[in-house]
This record gives C-alpha cells, sequence and structure tokens, in this order.
C-alpha cells in the first residue's frame, strides 16, 4: 500500500529528489550482500534498512534490520505511526511479519532495498525522482544450498518458496524498469 497520501510536501520534497532501487527475489539468492556490497563501493548509494516484526535468523547481522517484537502491541504502535504519516511504507510479508521503512531511511541519492514484488508497484507511486528494480535470481542449485542454511521450519519454508514463485512469476511480466542480476558465483553472496 503506497502512503503518498500522508506525505508532507517537506517529505514529498525530501524523495522527489532520490532514486529507489528495489531489489527483488527469492529468499537466499543474496539480496542483502548484494547491497552491501553495492554501498561499501559506492558512498552514492544508501541500504534502506527499514523494520521487521520476523525475528533475526541466526548469524545475520544485527544492521540487517531493525528488529521489533511481533506483538498485537507493536502492530498497533505500526499502525500508529502508519496514521500519521511516520512510516514512508509496509508491507505485510506472506509469514505475516511486518516490513516497513520511515522516512529517514532513505539517506542516498540511490537508495536500495530488499521488497516483495507486490510492493514494487507502491514504490513507483511514492514520488521518488526514479524507480529502478532489480531482480537478484540464482541457480536453481545455489539457490537449495543457500536456502537449506535458512533451517525455516516447514511452515515458514512453504511460505518463503511461494513467494519465490510469485517473485519471479511477476518479473517474467515486466517489460520495463527490470534489470535482471543473476548471483550464482558466490561473488555477492
Amino acid at each position: 500500500m503506497p502512503f503518498n497520501h500522508l506525505l508532507s510536501p517537506g517529505f514529498r520534497k525530501q524523495i522527489e529528489n532520490r532514486v529507489i532501487v528495489p531489489i527483488v527475489g527469492p529468499t537466499s539468492v543474496g539480496k542483502t550482500s548484494l547491497m552491501r556490497k553495492v554501498v561499501e563501493l559506492d558512498s552514492d548509494f544508501n541500504r534502506s534498512t527499514g523494520f521487521t516484526t520476523r525475528p533475526r535468523r541466526k548469524d545475520e547481522l544485527i544492521d540487517s534490520y531493525r528488529f521489533l517484537e511481533h506483538t498485537q502491541k507493536q502492530r498497533k504502535q505500526i499502525m500508529d505511526q502508519i496514521t500519521t504519516g511516520n512510516i514512508l511504507q509496509f508491507a505485510v510479508h506472506p509469514t505475516g511479519y511486518l516490513y516497513g521503512t520511515n522516512f529517514d531511511d532513505y539517506k542516498g541519492k540511490y537508495n536500495l532495498i530488499d521488497v516483495l514484488s507486490s510492493e514494487v508497484i507502491n514504490f513507483q507511486a511514492l514520488g521518488f525522482m526514479e524507480c529502478k528494480t532489480i531482480m537478484v535470481v540464482t541457480s536453481p542449485e545455489v539457490w537449495q544450498a543457500r536456502f537449506e542454511l535458512r533451517n525455516f521450519s516447514i511452515e515458514e519454508s512453504l511460505k518463503r518458496v511461494n513467494e519465490g514463485i510469485e517473485s519471479l512469476e511477476w518479473a517474467f511480466k515486466q517489460n520495463e524498469n527490470l534489470c535482471w542480476l543473476e548471483n550464482s558465483q558466490n561473488i555477492i553472496e
């Protein structure tokens, strides 16, 4: 859901001079590692960290997200922040966890953010100067090896695999403004 109707003129001005780069792809293809490497190599890029109510994964770096509790109280606080215009965007992942960003998450000239494919259209509507989407994929063998390292429950595995299928189906339907990046050589993991 785009929240551009809640944006103040000041916030609108802030993002209209910035480029958003949504990074889309199934879980375990290396989206976060890719974003970290780009930011390391070019100071014009910012990784829009955002928040999530999902638990931090084993060995996941603390700065991957702002990890919030997955409780009704936290959900209400997030919804309150949306209605007051303090959250730029948010999405409910198929697993039920919330993901979102505040205005302060968009500090760079180019802002990288990993998103669900269904959310790209919302980023396009927010008023950024430009929206350039990258679809990250990997070979099935590399993906399976990385996915198995995550140790998801069966229920969460099914949801994440289904979300990955939806992302790929979405990507094949795109005609413009989508770049494909194949990440199988473990150059960027």
